[in-house]
């Protein structure tokens, strides 16, 4: 094999490329593995493609020319590496040129085999991205022997997660976020840690782009540790002393935050398989940051004895819609009947403060079939009206294994369903470190024609000094191009 001007490792990457790509497999299998930093990667740098307009091949020079005109599409293109094959060895040779959407440009190539033998030329674009070189889609193969070119289908809807966090909490914990943009600024809202209390609270981060996200220039002393981010906790004594898996809306005076509350002694009971209930608070704050009110009559929602959220409303999600809200949320049932398990809940409010719940579950394990992933319950949502006005729902997956938990979709005309599924999970554990032990309660937004979300990524065994071996939940990211696949 013969190379020129390319690296060790990204030689290897585009020979395994090239063999994916005969075999039909999708590049974002490559590029998952090669996606290194915090930085994410857009999917719209991945839609720039091009085709391989002229041959000519010259025997008696041993050389070829082609000729390659780029196609309209997004991508910072920094070189393309043309792979050419005789069936046995393969060539590299690298052209570091900034090709514009519709421009056409001649390559001039000497091989060091014969030109009477190559058998095809793939060609593989260079991208920058972050300040980083990374490999993009096959743009294009051309067989010499059958005068064929092809150019690869490439599955834009495919989902592709960082391979880093997009943000660690101070101690660990950074989980259930929930994410508003406002102007240019990013806001997320999560479940952080007290570590004095070992009490869950809320906290708030902000970014300017949805993948660097730091804690706001503020901080609480409990216990001797400042709390990076604080804005909301429970307090000794009521009904909420524990904070948990916040929303936010604004209301056009008003910013309200929802969370689930509990108290210490329900966790020394045992938590939810002992009977713990958690409903539904709310609180408000003019700049949806400093003085969150608690509202006078709290719980907003209470669950409903003996119903399918017996045990707790948790993880809900709220839009506002053109007349009142409509809310999803995960509903706990672990005693009694109904069936015990976990379930998609509606409800739906002209305030934001009083709600009236669906009489029935938006969702439940046996509304579709194949329904493996989900074969334990569905829990903790995310929710988006989409550009379609279709309402899609994602969902967290409750199987026997809790180190399998994974997201999926359905969509449906209306907010309260009947959804329809797609059969498979989009986002699952791993292979990478931070989300190994699973995949939830995902939040996601609909932003430059695609879906982006944000989820919390479990790993039951992180080495977090100073604390040792913890179970971390931090924020993972992924995306996709819209529309949706939900075959």
């Amino acid at each position: 094999m013969q190379k020129r001007g390319l690296s060790t490792i990204v030689i290897t990457l585009i020979l395994i490329l090239v063999s994916l790509v005969s075999v039909g497999i999708v590049w974002v299998v490559v590029r998952n593995l090669i996606q290194t930093g915090t930085e994410g990667v857009s999917l719209g740098q991945f839609s720039l493609s091009a085709k391989i307009m002229g041959v000519i091949v010259d025997n008696s020079s041993n050389n070829i020319t082609l000729t390659v005109k780029r196609n309209v599409g997004k991508g910072d293109l920094s070189g393309i590496n043309f792979v050419f094959s005789n069936g046995t060895d393969t060539e590299i040779i690298t052209r570091n040129v900034s090709l514009k959407e519709l421009e056409q440009m001649k390559f001039d190539f000497h091989l060091n085999f014969s030109v009477s033998e190559v058998v095809t030329v793939t060609l593989i674009p260079s991208i920058r991205s972050g300040g980083n070189q990374i490999l993009g889609n096959v743009l294009g193969i051309y067989n010499f022997k059958t005068g064929t070119k092809t150019e690869p289908t490439i599955n834009i809807n495919e989902w592709v997660k960082n391979s880093q966090p997009v943000f660690r909490g101070q101690f660990g914990i950074a989980s259930d976020s929930a994410i508003i943009k406002i102007g240019n600024e990013y806001r997320m809202y999560y479940t952080c840690l007290i570590p004095s209390t070992d009490r869950p609270a809320i906290c708030l981060a902000n970014s300017s782009n949805g993948l660097n996200w730091q804690n706001i220039d503020r901080s609480e002393n409990i216990g001797g540790l400042d709390i990076e981010g604080l804005i909301f906790r429970g307090y000794d004594g009521t009904w909420d002393e524990r904070v948990e898996t916040p929303y936010v809306i604004y209301n056009g005076t008003h910013y309200l935050l929802y969370y689930i509350g509990y108290t210490d002694e329900d966790i020394a009971a045992g938590g939810y398989p002992e009977g713990m209930r958690t409903p539904l608070g709310m609180a408000y704050s003019e700049d949806g940051i400093n003085n969150f009110v608690r509202y006078t009559n709290n719980p907003v929602i209470n669950p409903t004895d003996n119903w399918y959220d017996h045990n707790g409303v948790v993880s809900e999600i709220i839009l506002k819609e053109s007349v009142g809200y409509v809310m999803v949320y995960a509903g706990y049932k672990f005693t009694g009947s109904p069936s015990d398990g976990t379930y998609i809940i509606g409800a739906s409010s002209s305030d934001g403060i009083s709600w009236t719940k669906t009489t029935e579950p938006i969702l439940r394990p046996t509304d579709w079939s194949p329904s493996e992933w989900i074969n334990w319950g569905v829990g903790e949502p995310g929710f988006i009206k989409g550009p379609d006005g279709k309402y899609y729902l994602f969902v967290t997956s409750i199987g026997p294994n809790e180190e399998n938990r994974s997201v999926g979709v359905g969509v449906s005309d209306n907010p309260f369903g009947p959804y329809t599924m797609k059969n498979e999970t989009i986002v699952k554990p791993g292979p990478n470190w931070l989300d190994i032990s699973g995949v939830i309660a995902p939040e996601v937004l609909f932003e430059d024609n695609k879906i982006r979300m944000w989820y919390s990524a479990n790993n039951f065994s992180v080495n977090f000094p100073p604390y040792g071996s913890v179970h971390e939940i931090s924020v993972g990211y992924a995306e996709s191009k819209w529309p949706l696949d939900l075959n």
